[in-house]
């Protein structure tokens, strides 16, 4: 193997070792014990609940901490509202003020052709009435002759109230009626063919005149999005998706403590089997009364007696909610164990 092929840099693609000096790809990294949350541990602050409050599918949380989340979360909805208001209300200005300009596009081109049939001055319209008026004295007295040379004066009669009345309906103008429904329909046509014509007229003046894009009197201007419609109501941010959450479906969450005589130390346990509650523990929550309770107590106790353990109260399976930790680290502890990242090289 000759020697520059080792340092054969040409590749379509990277080598394992060009992978790691660029840091390029999908890095995995496996997690630890100390990447896990608590099965006591707010999904807020991540600290040991204070006020334990959990939602209708077992997140917990502190009292304090999703209090503030639920207002943050409503000032975010209300100035989203907010803008949303002031972006219909400017694309209902502009759509009024390009209405305005088909219609003034309409009259304008309507008195255009209007100059181009009428005469350009007075003099040939007088003498277009002059040529028409001896134009008629010529076909009256026409019309005398043909009836003096007649043969009877009856017919001579009939003949001229036949005439006579011809002149009466000759002398009526037509009248030309449209319905209101056609006027507006035809106004709302030359309407809508002015605006997209306005339209295309702006494509045309928006394309660059020159291939120089970086020249701010070229750059182009960016339409604002289309209106969005808004979520109106606040979420649990714990979940993936996330489902609708507030202070109604608070659920106030009783651990049962106990304290160790000899290091004084205060842990959770279940309040059936006395069994320490950790993340290698299932745990389940009584909407209910909203007790804590390991989950195989609950296969042998709550689901056949239909009652909570402690307190006594109804509990159906739709009221029991899942509130196990994160896991603990190990492949068989549940949870999430790797965690991938992917980045972009010369970045």
């Amino acid at each position: 193997m000759p020697r520059h092929s080792k340092n054969n840099t040409a590749l379509s693609f990277f080598t394992y070792a060009e992978g790691k000096a660029l840091n390029y790809g999908t890095k995995r990294q496996r997690l630890g014990r100390d990447s896990m949350r608590e099965f006591d541990a707010c999904f807020l602050c991540l600290q040991r609940a204070r006020d334990p409050i959990c939602c209708d599918q077992g997140h917990l949380y502190c009292k304090e901490c999703i209090l503030e989340n639920l207002l943050a979360q409503k000032k975010e909805i209300r100035r989203q509202q907010n803008l949303l208001e002031a972006r219909a209300k400017d694309e209902i200005e502009e759509s009024k003020r390009k209405e305005q300009m088909a219609k003034e596009a309409v009259i304008h081109n309507f008195e255009r052709q209007q100059v181009r049939i009428a005469p350009s001055s007075g003099s040939k319209t007088e003498e277009s009435t002059k040529v028409s008026t001896d134009n008629s004295t010529k076909t009256t007295n026409n019309s005398t002759k043909t009836i003096d040379n007649g043969k009877s004066p009856d017919s001579t009669k009939s003949i001229k109230a036949i005439e006579s009345g011809e002149t009466l309906q000759a002398g009526k103008k037509r009248e030309f009626r449209l319905d209101e429904d056609e006027v507006e329909a035809i106004a709302i046509r030359e309407q809508q063919d002015a605006m997209k014509r306005l339209d295309e007229e702006q494509a045309v003046a928006s394309k660059p005149k020159l291939p120089n894009f970086w020249l701010p009197s070229l750059t182009p201007s960016a339409d604002p999005d289309k209106i969005k419609s808004v979520k109106l109501q606040t979420m649990c941010t714990a979940s993936d998706p996330e489902h609708p959450f507030g202070v109604k479906n608070f659920i106030p969450t009783k651990f049962t403590e106990d304290i160790d005589p000899n290091t004084k130390k205060s842990s959770f346990v279940c309040p059936s089997c006395r069994k320490t509650l950790t993340n290698s523990v299932k745990i389940c929550l009584m909407k209910r009364c909203g007790h804590v309770i390991c989950k195989t107590c609950v296969e042998k106790f709550v689901k056949n007696s239909k009652q909570c353990f402690v307190c006594g109260e109804k509990c159906r399976s739709k009221d029991i909610a899942d509130m196990s930790g994160e896991g603990t680290g190990f492949a068989s502890g549940g949870g999430p164990v790797m965690a991938e990242r992917f980045d972009v090289a010369f970045q």
